[in-house]
């Protein structure tokens, strides 16, 4: 019984503590169709959030998938999955900025791989967060050249 106590009371902790949202996991495109620029799709069953952030290029190929949530801080995307480029994966980390501006997700902020920020976009010439110039409350677009 006293093994038993202290397996119930790291179980009932691990419940308390942070949730798995599943950032950074690979996600599937549940249209099969190819993507201007970057979009959020839902339902995506396999992302706990159901959220799934499509990285397009131009032409379409998606570049990257992930699981992805909605957030307020950088913070909120700390817990993410990690991995190499070659298995689509995000190796930078993850930050909160706005992927997109249209359709149902237009301007929300999710957990985005700093390695898909686009400067003049979601990004400085420096590497930080910006608004884009379509959202409420704009960050100034900066010289990307």
């Amino acid at each position: 019984m006293r093994a038993f106590l202290p397996a119930l009371l790291a179980a009932a902790l691990a419940a308390v503590g942070c949730t798995d949202n599943g950032v950074g996991r690979k996600c599937i495109n549940p249209s099969d169709a190819g993507i201007q620029g970057t979009a959020v799709a839902s339902p995506a069953l396999e992302c706990p959030t159901r959220l799934c952030l499509l990285q397009g290029e131009i032409g379409g190929a998606i570049t990257r998938s992930t699981c992805t949530a909605e957030c307020q801080t950088d913070e909120d995307c700390q817990n993410a999955v990690s991995g190499s480029a070659k298995e689509q994966l995000c190796n930078g980390g993850f930050v909160c900025a706005v992927s997109a501006v249209a359709g149902s997700f237009k301007c929300k902020k999710f957990c985005v791989c700093k390695e898909d920020l686009r400067c003049g976009f979601n990004s400085d010439l420096d590497g930080g967060v910006i608004t884009p110039s379509s959202c409420p409350n704009p960050s100034p677009t900066p010289s990307c050249q």
